[in-house]
């Protein structure tokens, strides 16, 4: 299947894309092809060779699926850093243009691709750490902190990463990022049974409010997802893999339902 099936043009909901950074030798240099200047510039400056590889076939990945979706090569995707530092690509063919976002932990990237004023994704790998009380108290609301301290002992961290993926996700898609105060956004649980709900920044506009949803991750993962405004959040799920490779290209990406395509990190084929 081509790739370019699985990124037809879209004019409403959010496709999430799962991709495993974690690849042979010979996927890497194939991803190392087809980065900027800039990007080869930022890849050097990891130390450690585990981190600039994943860092290069995140980036490769993106490359790949923006050029889908925008219907040109993977060299020739423009994109540019806003002064607040979030990124963003060139889309002078589409209006609304493309939006993305992109986070990664522990090896496994999650993509976020819409047409949306602004998309935030998040993950993070569920691992316990002693000052994570002290953290929830720094950054959370008093309800976030409420929601932490009510849960069962034994969902406690489950719930600090999915509350802390949830007010990432609404940060990165506000464009400010940490540099404002993560307790200036409440992300606790909607009532039951609600999949998708509505939050805003504090003291911010109207404009300011945030569609928000949780991310179906591997086991061990929490994720989530923004986006800018009051529209319905339908998301559809893709995974990536790297298969057959045609003049440099990888040709083949590999759509599936969340039940089939999210798998633990450990033996997925993202």
């Amino acid at each position: 299947m081509q790739l370019s099936e699985n990124c037809e043009r879209m004019d409403t909901g959010i496709d999430i894309w799962m991709a495993q950074a974690d690849r042979p030798e010979a996927e890497i240099r194939q991803c190392a092809g087809m980065l900027s200047d800039d990007e080869i510039d930022r890849s050097s400056r990891f130390r450690a060779a585990r981190d600039r590889n994943r860092y290069i076939v995140r980036h490769g990945i993106l490359r790949l699926l923006l050029s889908a979706y925008l219907r040109c090569e993977p060299a020739d995707v423009e994109i540019r850093t806003d002064p607040k530092g979030k990124p963003h690509v060139i889309d002078r063919a589409s209006e609304p243009a493309m939006q993305f976002n992109v986070s990664h932990s522990a090896g496994l990237a999650v993509l976020a691709f819409g047409r949306c004023a602004g998309i935030g994704v998040d993950i993070e790998r569920i691992n316990g750490f002693e000052s994570m009380r002290e953290v929830a108290a720094l950054n959370f609301t008093s309800t976030e902190v409420n929601e932490l301290d009510s849960a069962p002992e034994a969902d406690r961290i489950g719930t600090f990463f999915k509350l802390w993926t949830r007010k990432e996700a609404v940060l990165k898609a506000s464009g400010e990022g940490l540099l404002i105060p993560a307790s200036c956004v409440d992300v606790s649980s909607p009532v039951e049974g609600e999949k998708t709900w509505i939050t805003r920044i504090s003291d911010a506009s109207p404009e300011s409010e945030y569609r928000l949803t949780d991310v179906k991750a591997a086991p061990g993962f929490a994720a989530a997802v923004a986006a800018a405004g009051r529209h319905g959040l339908t998301l559809r799920y893709r995974r990536y893999e790297f298969t057959k490779m045609k003049n440099n290209i990888i040709t083949n990406g590999c759509m599936n339902s969340p039940s089939n395509c999210i798998r633990p990190a450990s033996t997925c084929g993202f």
